[in-house]
């Protein structure tokens, strides 16, 4: 069985007291974006290492903010 990596983020709006996870996977260009009661509300895939990337960067500014 082959492991493969996976980001996990956890992103809190201020405004509207929402929770979201964030699922990343770089080695299968894969982002998942859940809400609060663990529901898909947004899927893609065919993103390159590079999107995925960028990605992550602007959530990471987002939870620093």
């Amino acid at each position: 069985m082959r492991y493969k990596k996976v980001h996990v983020y956890i992103y809190v709006q201020k405004e509207t007291n929402s929770i979201f996870k964030v699922e990343t996977s770089p080695e299968n260009g894969t982002l998942k974006v859940y809400d609060e009661n663990g529901n898909l509300i947004m899927y893609r895939r065919g993103l390159k290492r590079i999107e995925i990337e960028m990605i992550e960067r602007e959530l990471c500014d987002l939870i620093k903010a």
